[in-house]
């Protein structure tokens, strides 16, 4: 009872989740087009001429728009993501959770993990190029950057490693039932 309560916990914030971030990737593809809007010179508030500080307002709006494409990826990684994730709590629910699909899904989250750190890693080389010095300090790309976290290769290594076990311990299993 309680581990179906768990997983019916988890999924309901599997979906949850899943919905923010496809919100989310609503609110950046509207923030994308405002920016191509505005970076072609068809309408610019005067307030942001003025932050410009000489750097052509089609230029900063690039900027922008490309930060917005890699969050909307971003977000479709997470999404997929959870998607996996929610196909192995399926699996545990139905009672079958050491399956070699759900293996395949764990190395899939892996590697979508993988491609996360290197839309991030990329997102902070590029603006590290294009954002001109006279406007680092007033654009903020918080969620990307060259940040290395010891703490998230560690998670990817553990879902390969899980990966790994999921798939010999199916393969274990079959040999079992071979056997009997």
């Amino acid at each position: 009872m309680t581990q179906t309560r768990l997983f019916t916990i988890t999924g309901w914030l599997l979906n949850a989740a899943m919905i923010v971030c496809a919100f989310g990737g609503v609110i950046l593809g509207f923030v994308l087009v405002i920016a191509t809007v505005m970076g072609t010179g068809l309408w610019t508030p005067p307030e942001v001429v003025k932050q410009l500080e000489g750097v052509r307002a089609g230029y900063v709006m690039m900027i922008v728009g490309l930060a917005c494409l890699a969050g909307m990826i971003l977000l479709a990684l997470a999404i997929l993501v959870f998607l996996a994730i929610q196909q192995i709590v399926g699996s545990a629910i139905s009672g079958d959770p050491f399956v070699v699909e759900n293996a395949d899904r764990l190395s899939r989250i892996g590697w979508l993990v993988v491609a996360i750190y290197g839309v991030q890693f990329a997102m902070g080389v590029a603006m590290g190029v294009l954002v001109p010095p006279q406007l680092k300090d007033n654009l903020k790309f918080g969620g990307f950057g060259l940040d290395f976290s010891p703490l998230g290769l560690l998670a990817i290594l553990l879902v390969f490693v899980l990966a790994q076990i999921f798939r010999h311990g199916s393969e274990m299993r079959a040999e079992l039932e071979g056997t009997v």
